[in-house]
């Protein structure tokens, strides 16, 4: 990685968790550990961590822990999540903070406060990036084809599900207080990884959104020799794979069932095919799998072994219900693994322009029925896309920091 410059920043990371909490943790603590290892002083604070808290990543809410927990958990279940700034005081008095040259938000929704980055940001440089919808939304991750938040949010048709885990709506004076903080934050720079999600936040708040695309790690995922990566699931050479990623069935987003509908479609009109299911399956789940030829690789914490599986299949399908910038399209595209799917979000984003035509309109199903059918005719690898590095990442956001410091 390039030398920026010879003074070192501090740098406070915040997420919701660790990688295990989804894509955005994930990419706080790739970047973490990568400015940790560029000589930086970084601190990652995330409310919770499924592998332990170390040096580097530290409880979000310090010693006051549990009982921060609780007060957020009682005014989420009336209708006001994370609406007291429980986490500022900490940041605003604790020498280690008050030293800190740049605060990089990441996925707040269920951990932090908008009024922390509000007031933060009078004090100090604050960028925010927006991972999912829910920075100009009352708080819902995706609308799924709500139009409300267009004009004021409310009522919602997301209420009691998480992160609006409540009996009651106040959505639409949350949405006032998203908007507020946008538009008023002193010294706030918000970012996007994808174009489609920054036109998303220009469309509500004439503010300057800043495209950072995420990055993975192209030394784990890259391709391979496709017999090596098959020996290993015992599945023929010859075989046309389908694979289909999720973190779990159950989540709405990811599009479990739109996948299952699509590869119905390819089985009546006689495409064979064996079916690669990486991720979480439930009961029910396995009840609709039975109609195909299918391996269930069950989740997947490995990323190398990741990798294998993604570089044994001939094509991933991605059918989402709602997406930014999925990390594991990512991966498939680095391992030269061509993606089918529904252009929802900034999903197409995620491959080269050149292979972007394999995404449709969800009303397109057909279509990309009969692109698939064309496809396993004929099937080959993409070459590998080498823009979605770790390492660009990891420099784009780094160059941001010394920008905002000076």
């Amino acid at each position: 990685m390039s030398d920026i410059r010879p003074v070192k920043l501090r740098i406070c990371l915040l997420s919701k968790a660790d990688r295990y909490g989804g894509g955005a943790s994930k990419i706080a603590e790739q970047l973490a550990q990568n400015l940790t290892a560029e000589g930086h002083t970084v601190i990652h604070l995330s409310r919770s961590s499924r592998q332990g808290f170390n040096q580097i990543n530290r409880p979000l809410y310090g010693r006051f822990e549990k009982l921060i927990k609780k007060i957020h958990w009682h005014l989420r279940t009336l209708g006001f999540p994370e609406i007291l700034p429980m986490e500022l005081p900490r940041l605003l008095l604790k020498k280690e903070f008050r030293q800190t040259d740049v605060f990089h938000f990441h996925d707040i929704s269920g951990s932090i406060s908008p009024f922390t980055l509000l007031i933060l940001s009078f004090f100090k440089p604050v960028v925010w990036t927006a991972h999912d919808c829910s920075v100009v939304t009352a708080g819902c991750i995706h609308p799924l084809g709500c139009e409300r938040f267009s004009s004021e949010c409310g009522p919602c048709p997301q209420i009691g599900t998480w992160p609006l885990q409540s009996k009651f709506d106040f959505t639409r004076f949350l949405y006032k207080i998203k908007l507020f903080v946008l538009r008023h934050a002193s010294n706030l720079t918000v970012v996007s990884p994808s174009e489609w999600l920054k036109k998303m936040i220009n469309q509500k708040v004439a503010i300057k959104v800043k495209v950072i695309s995420n990055g993975i790690d192209q030394l784990v995922f890259y391709p391979m020799p496709k017999n090596r990566a098959r020996a290993s699931l015992a599945i023929d050479e010859q075989a046309f794979v389908i694979a289909i990623t999720a973190n779990s069935s159950r989540n709405v987003f990811k599009g479990f069932y739109n996948n299952l509908s699509v590869l119905k479609a390819l089985k009546q009109r006689q495409v064979v095919f064996t079916l690669l299911v990486i991720g979480r399956i439930d009961d029910t789940a396995r009840h609709h799998l039975k109609a195909f030829n299918y391996i269930s690789t069950g989740f997947v914490e490995d990323a190398c072994l990741m990798n294998e599986y993604l570089n044994a299949a001939d094509m991933l399908l991605y059918c989402a219900e709602a997406e930014n910038q999925p990390l594991g399209v990512i991966e498939a595209a680095s391992t030269g693994l061509p993606v089918f799917g529904f252009d929802i979000g900034g999903v197409k984003e995620c491959v080269p322009v050149s292979e972007r035509h394999r995404f449709v309109a969800p009303s397109q199903q057909a279509v990309l029925v009969a692109d698939i059918e064309h496809y396993a005719s004929q099937t080959q690898k993409n070459a590998a896309d080498p823009f979605f590095s770790l390492q660009r990442m990891v420099e784009e956001y780094e160059k941001l920091y010394v920008s905002l410091a000076r």
